[in-house]
């Protein structure tokens, strides 16, 4: 039960998880969501000329820009954070996992000399969730909702509803 390590985190740089990862800064923010959503990320970064880095945002900054009332409409590169957590090029793997653990982060790009994104790690390149089956228990449950209390009576006038379930 558990979190496992593994051993081989070589995906990092594959095209289509760089494609599915990143977007243009003149995306609006409804097309982001949307571009999250089809690939089922939490987070996308923003690359000028389709590889210089120059912003990250995540399902949160869009959710607390929408509890503002801002507009979908509006360029992605308003909200995006300007200076995101990044990893250089050749930095040992024991780092990416150390900045992603400490910052509870799901995903981290690796940027070479030029601020270019050459990969990306994913959460799932060095911990693995296990399956986990769980025992069957034979315990009686009572589930009391709703009813504005009408379904007590008389009952309830007189007794506490754990009373009443315990008494039946």
């Amino acid at each position: 039960m558990g979190i496992h390590i593994n051993p081989n985190p070589g995906r990092f740089m594959s095209v289509e998880r760089l494609r599915s990862m990143t977007i243009s800064p003149l995306l609006t923010i409804r097309q982001t969501i949307q571009h999250m959503n089809d690939y089922g990320h939490r987070a996308v970064y923003i690359v000028k000329n389709n590889t210089r880095l120059i912003g990250a945002v995540t399902d949160g900054d869009i959710r607390r820009w929408i509890l503002k009332d801002g507009s979908l409409r509006k360029p992605i590169s308003l909200i995006m954070n300007r200076k995101p957590i990044f990893i250089k090029e050749g930095e040992s793997v024991q780092l990416v996992k150390q900045k992603m653990a400490a910052r509870e982060i799901h995903s981290i790009p690796v940027l070479n000399d030029s601020h270019t994104i050459i990969g990306i790690y994913l959460w799932a390149d060095f911990f693995e969730q296990e399956n986990v089956q769980y025992e069957k228990l034979d315990i009686p449950v009572v589930i009391m909702a709703g009813g504005g209390r009408k379904a007590l009576r008389p009952n309830h006038t007189r007794l506490t509803k754990t009373f009443i379930t315990n008494w039946r």
